[in-house]
């Protein structure tokens, strides 16, 4: 019993050590993916490529910001007008890369005790003349705040 708990512990240290700095969904890479205002800090940008893996072309991509509420019910994320992502919305052709900025509306707010969510979704284009089924790709991702 000891030896499964004790392998369980180390087997989360060593992901949480070797854990990817990028996210790789299908057609679109993010990077950083671990997001955090550092003290003093009120804006920072991440990478969005359009790598085009599936060959489908030039891609539409969604980011927003929500915050991130613990309900008695189970986690939640809920609009914020706290923290803007722009652009929200954009287009990349294949090899394009777009850098989005997230940012403190208010600069001056130490958001204590906060949490947040940063999101990015692939919008699935629908293709002429075929009956399919879009998939849509979402990287839901922590974003900090350090006090």
């Amino acid at each position: 019993m000891n030896f499964t708990k004790t392998l369980s512990a180390l087997s989360l240290a060593i992901l949480t050590v070797v854990a990817p700095t990028q996210a790789v969904l299908a057609d679109f890479t993010v990077v950083p993916v671990r997001l955090a205002f550092k003290p003093g800090e009120s804006a920072i940008s991440l990478r969005v490529t359009h790598e085009d893996i599936s060959g489908s072309g030039p891609g539409i991509y969604q980011v927003g910001v929500g915050e991130w509420t613990n309900p008695p019910n189970g986690r939640n994320v809920i609009g914020t007008q706290a923290v803007a992502a722009f652009p929200p919305v954009f287009r990349l052709r294949p090899g394009e890369t777009q850098i989005v900025r997230v940012s403190k509306v208010n600069r001056n707010d130490p958001m204590i005790n906060k949490a947040f969510r940063v999101i990015v979704r692939e919008v699935p284009t629908p293709v002429k003349g075929q009956m399919n089924v879009a998939m849509r790709r979402v990287l839901n991702m922590p974003l900090v705040v350090q006090n």
